[in-house]
């Protein structure tokens, strides 16, 4: 008996032949996949000149069709997005599973195909104009339907000619054929992220590429969470000697309110008052360029915010081209409908501290541990937070201090707190301790009559100041108190001397209303502070404190900028700024390049509407657009200066 032998396919007869047939097998489904597979790592954006500004509106967790979700939040997004760009980050519909049954199936009042059905229509008039991008692959609500049917819903939502993204991938915006910028977008972005810290798993994706390769991308978006933040760090690179600005944003949602509660957050003891929905959506990236003609993202979280910071671009963008900025600034100013503003301490509502005894650095000089301003002004005003200078350090770049310094005296509605490290450590113990002060005083009086307080920290309230000092060969000096010296004596005499902690109370009045801001000033946050996520700190001290205020400014880390985060009790913005010497915290021998400082806040009267700024630069061009436009929405002359503009261009 024979029975015939089964062939092997890969024995010594036939592999060479089953090899090449089964790789060519393989290579041609590469080529099917590749060929039907909607996602792509990257797309691009061209653009001409007159597309600047760019508004892009980010949005994602919509979860459309279901019962605790805003039936507008979609809708909103496409209203919101105007002659911009919108780019859809998952979560778009609820989806359908058989695993979330209590959360997701019965609460849900329309089967898949009509989710699409609905999003598809509300996103159509947007999508036939070509400007539309989708961010899909994730394992999400979408995800569902894909592992248990293999059906992906997101290429549905849009047309098959629209760009459609992996998440993690890139939208790269060209002008003239040359990049001039990128985004990476995500639905989720992985792990990095903290309850302090929403945007840190997007920090942590950015950190992963050095700087100077091309896919280093200048901002980075996600969605997943349900919180809204916008935020942009600014890093020195010790190979350039560069400060670099990166930008995140975590676009929000629109699901889960107090009065209609998401309950899988709910199971996950998130209360009702603290429900994400309540905060809004709207994250908006308005791609601009600057005073240097370079292209650059700012990030807002809020479509009010970002409506007004749009138009207020727009307008400036016209006036740039036109070369009108001065005119228009001239003929505002000559309507006589706005005078120059004045600030007055309110003695009342601030609080002093008289001398320590036990401080031997301290005098008679009060210490402002809240400070309360009355602001007259009816435009908005530019507040910047200078410290980190170290005069008496070789590294303090004074030129570039005096130039800021000077560049705040000449507008009437810039202001700054000088803040932390002001002299160098370790100068109490210099016997040429009053020619340092009197160094820095000089410094600061560049811009004297725009100086709202002078912070002392540990340099200048080292108990070494209470003792005289003897060098070899030198002149025995005197006791001296710096705040007395500063306050009576100094060039700038009556600045109100705050301490390491003040609170900080801003009231613009103008002639129809007043509008009042909460500022925290600190300088060291105990052991809070964080290089992973700057914001950390200040933002641990404010909760562990139970702090309310609009804005939370100081920390002393080697990352700075800033931070907005919608709560469903308002706006929070907090603020790591930088400075203008080596940064040596952590001891002589770790000095290190410090980034720029000079961050700060723009804020507005009439109604309480505050952006924050990453560097002096941008603070001054963002303050230019937002105070000129606001002017003249005063007069009421906005919509006619818009269309002479436009015709002019």
């Amino acid at each position: 008996m024979q029975i015939e032998k089964q062939i092997d396919p890969y024995g010594p007869e036939c592999a060479e032949k089953t090899k090449k047939i089964v790789i060519e097998y393989l290579r041609q489904r590469q080529v099917v996949n590749q060929l039907l597979n909607p996602y792509k790592p990257e797309t691009i954006v061209s653009l001409e000149e007159n597309d600047l500004p760019l508004k892009v509106v980010h949005s994602g967790d919509i979860h459309l069709s279901h019962v605790e979700a805003s039936l507008d939040g979609l809708q909103h997004a496409v209203d919101e997005t105007g002659d911009g760009l919108l780019i859809l980050h998952g979560n778009i519909i609820d989806g359908v599973s058989n695993k979330f049954i209590s959360t997701n199936t019965i609460n849900v009042g329309l089967n898949l195909d009509q989710q699409v059905a609905l999003a598809k229509e509300i996103i159509r008039p947007l999508d036939e104009n070509n400007q539309v991008i989708a961010v899909g692959s994730n394992t999400c609500h979408e995800g569902w339907s894909v592992k248990t049917a293999t059906h992906d819903p997101t290429p549905e939502l849009v047309s098959p000619t629209t760009p459609k993204l992996y998440t993690g991938g890139q939208v790269i915006f060209e002008l003239g054929g040359k990049r001039v910028g990128s985004v990476e977008v995500y639905h989720n972005p992985g792990k990095g992220r903290t309850n302090l810290s929403p945007e840190g798993s997007l920090r942590a994706r950015s950190r992963e590429i050095p700087f100077g390769q091309p896919e280093k991308a200048d901002e980075f978006v996600g969605a997943h969470m349900h919180q809204l933040t916008a935020a942009q760090d600014v890093v020195r690179n010790p190979i350039d000697r560069q400060d670099h600005v990166i930008s995140f944003g975590e676009v929000g949602t629109a699901k889960g309110t107090k009065e209609n509660p998401d309950r899988f957050l709910i199971g996950l003891g998130v209360p009702p008052r603290n429900q994400p929905g309540d905060c809004g959506e709207g994250f908006v990236t308005i791609w601009k360029k600057d005073s240097q003609g370079k292209i650059a993202p700012y990030p807002v979280a809020g479509f009010n915010r970002a409506a007004i910071l749009y138009e207020a671009e727009k307008f400036w963008e016209d006036a740039q081209r036109t070369n009108t900025i001065n005119e228009l600034s001239e003929r505002m100013l000559a309507s006589g409908n706005f005078i120059r503003p004045k600030t007055e301490i309110n003695h009342p509502q601030s609080l002093t501290r008289l001398r320590d005894k036990a401080a031997k650095s301290e005098g008679e000089a009060p210490l402002y541990k809240t400070l309360a301003y009355d602001v007259i002004s009816n435009l908005p005003i530019r507040i910047h937070f200078i410290g980190n200078l170290r005069v008496g350090s070789g590294s303090l770049e004074r030129n570039l201090v005096k130039s800021i310094l000077s560049d705040i005296d000449e507008n009437p509605w810039a202001y700054y707190f000088a803040t932390r490290r002001l002299v160098n450590q370790g100068t109490a113990l210099q016997s040429d301790r009053v020619e340092t002060l009197k160094s820095m005083a000089k410094l600061l009086s560049h811009a004297q009559g725009s100086l709202l307080g002078i912070m002392l920290t540990d340099e200048l309230r080292s108990h070494a100041w209470g003792r005289s000092v003897k060098e070899k060969g030198k002149k025995k000096t005197d006791i001296l108190y710096p705040g007395d010296w500063l306050y009576y004596r100094s060039k700038l005499k009556n600045i109100p001397l705050i301490m390491p902690e003040t609170v900080v109370f801003l009231h613009l009045q103008s002639d129809k209303s007043k509008t009042s801001y909460t500022l925290y000033l600190r300088d060291k946050l105990s052991n809070f502070t964080s290089l992973i996520n700057p914001e950390h700190g200040l933002t641990r001290v404010q909760q562990v404190w139970g702090i309310e205020a609009d804005a939370l400014i100081g920390g002393h880390t080697e990352i700075v900028g800033w931070r907005t985060w919608m709560r469903p009790w308002g706006q929070l913005e907090v603020i790591v700024p930088g400075g203008y010497a080596e940064y040596m915290e952590k001891g002589v021998g770790s000095r290190v390049d410090y980034p720029a400082g000079g961050q700060g806040l723009i804020l507005f009267p009439n109604q309480k509407i505050l952006y924050s700024f990453a560097t002096t630069e941008e603070g001054k061009d963002m303050h230019q657009a937002l105070w000129l436009w606001h002017g003249y929405n005063q007069l009421g002359l906005l919509s006619k200066l818009k269309a002479d503009l436009q015709k002019r261009r």
